[in-house]
């Protein structure tokens, strides 16, 4: 659970008892607003630790605005909840997608090397083969004779 936080900007389901608080507003101040409705509001306070209880200043459609003090966390008539988080077409790819793509670079990178290996040892062999040497330039010892490292005594 997230925990709230002052500055946040939460969702406050309205009572009826507010739709009567804003009713008693001057017309031009507000619009008409119903039990229940979802309207934005500005988290002021926060009570306790990890607490989801807060102070809002609830905005509405108009120039009126609520004040609500020790509202809980919930679904609920008079209760906040977190706005739904929409994903957004220019926000870029997920993290699945991105991963997905970096396991894929991965797997060529990995065949590129292999194949850049593999063309390495054949062109070593093909070296040797031409030139009757092995991959150190000498000249390979005759079959059936016993090659010495310096410094060994036949």
């Amino acid at each position: 659970m997230q925990n709230v936080t002052v500055g946040r900007t939460v969702l406050y389901r309205m009572l009826s008892s507010d739709c009567e608080q804003l009713k008693q507003q001057p017309p031009e101040q507000n619009n008409e607003h119903e039990a229940g409705q979802l309207v934005p509001a500005l988290v002021l306070r926060v009570w306790g630790e990890g607490a989801n209880r807060a102070n809002l200043r609830v905005s509405v459609d108009g120039n009126a605005t609520l004040w609500k003090t020790s509202i809980c966390e919930g679904p609920g008539v008079g209760q906040w909840q977190w706005p739904e988080r929409e994903p957004s077409e220019s926000s870029g790819p997920q993290m699945s997608e991105l991963l997905e793509q970096l396991e894929q670079l991965q797997k060529s990178v990995a065949v590129a090397f292999r194949e850049r290996d593999e063309q390495n040892e054949a062109a070593r062999q093909f070296r040797t083969s031409e030139q009757g040497t092995d991959t150190t330039g000498e000249a390979p010892a005759p079959a059936g004779e016993r090659q010495l490292l310096p410094g060994q005594i036949g």
